[in-house]
């Protein structure tokens, strides 16, 4: 008789939740699509810079195979007329030509111009220890790239 009861029960909540999503798929739908979507787009636009200033620091190791990013942190990011500019702390694990594992961290700066990055060069990047906290650490770098 128990066991009759809860299938009652369950099958009670079934046909209430389908005959909800029956009616109100639309508006599901739309909501999904509606709170999905920016999401999406903040989380991805978050990555790329990031993945960007990881390529840059590839280039410069001697293994980048070994490579282990410990973080990788936008710290400032700024529009000046048609470019986009990304000023980014790395810290990488890596190789180095002996076979030695080193922690080394870099300041990069990039640029982006219609979907695309762009490195700024080797005035660019530069080792940092730790990251440059404060406006007037990062003002010498981002003298010598242009970015004022």
């Amino acid at each position: 008789m128990l066991d009759k009861k809860r299938k009652l029960k369950n099958s009670y909540a079934v046909d209430t939740l389908k005959s909800l999503l029956h009616r109100y798929w639309k508006w599901l739908l739309t909501l999904s699509i509606v709170v999905g979507l920016p999401t999406w787009y903040l989380i991805y636009r978050a990555g790329v810079p990031k993945r960007a200033c990881k390529e840059i620091i590839l280039k410069l190791l001697d293994a980048p195979a070994t490579a282990q990013f410990v973080s990788v942190e936008i710290l400032e990011d700024e529009e000046k007329e048609d470019r986009h500019y990304y000023f980014g702390h790395v810290v990488v694990d890596a190789q180095n030509q002996y076979g030695a594992l080193l922690r080394k961290g870099y300041c990069v700066i990039i640029y982006q111009e219609q979907h695309r990055f762009y490195s700024t060069g080797m005035d660019g990047v530069m080792d940092c220890k730790r990251a440059p906290l404060t406006y007037e650490e990062r003002a010498g770098q981002k003298e010598l790239v242009g970015w004022k």
